[in-house]
């Protein structure tokens, strides 16, 4: 099987897959972790680019209509902003995948845990028409393992209905729409992550 991870970073995912019979590709904008995963993995094939502008050609992988059987792509869709991109990202994700394809998807859950209370003090500016971002929108602090905080990055918080509206909207039948936390289907008030499975 044909397998695309996008937003690989330092190849983590391919971890699982090392041993199996599969024809892996991840891509990643960031250069320093798309190195570290071809030093980890030599045998797997790394390369950097936009996963909102992917293409390729006889010099990137084979074929300018390349295809796959399977795209994953972990807590990277919440991180575009607005729903035009998000849209935008589906679509070339749709594009990609061979007919009868999947794409597991995963978003950050804000329904559990720290990030709520930034979804709702955005939330609050919001109302009061003092934030530029959208509704469900918020900067999430990114800190270092001793509390530091590095920068703030953009997130936008999904739920089961709007996800699957927005998948839906490009072409996808929604095959499973879950919560997960450890790898194990969980309650929307425990879980780590939202999951989606979506069929061309």
């Amino acid at each position: 099987q044909r397998i695309f991870d996008v937003g690989c970073g330092n190849g983590l995912f391919f971890e699982l897959l090392k041993n199996k019979k599969v024809d892996y590709l991840g891509v990643d904008s960031s250069k320093k972790l798309i190195l570290e995963a071809r030093k980890k993995y030599p045998k797997a094939k790394f390369f950097i680019g936009d996963a909102l502008n992917l293409k390729f050609s006889k010099n990137n992988f084979n074929s300018p209509w390349r295809r796959f059987d399977l795209i994953f792509s972990f807590a990277f869709l919440h991180h575009l902003p607005g729903e035009k991109m998000r849209q935008d990202f589906l679509k070339n994700i749709y594009r990609l995948l061979k007919p009868q394809g999947y794409f597991i998807c995963t978003c950050w859950n804000s329904f559990a845990g720290r990030k709520m209370k930034y979804i709702r003090k955005y939330n609050k500016l919001w109302r009061q028409g003092k934030s530029k971002l959208d509704y469900n929108d918020s900067l999430v602090p990114w800190k270092d393992a001793k509390g530091k905080i590095l920068a703030e990055i953009y997130y936008h918080r999904f739920g089961q209905a709007e996800i699957k509206k927005l998948f839906e909207s490009v072409g996808f039948k929604i095959v499973e729409l879950f919560y997960e936390k450890n790898g194990k289907k969980s309650d929307v008030k425990k879980a780590d992550n939202l999951c989606v499975v979506g069929k061309v």
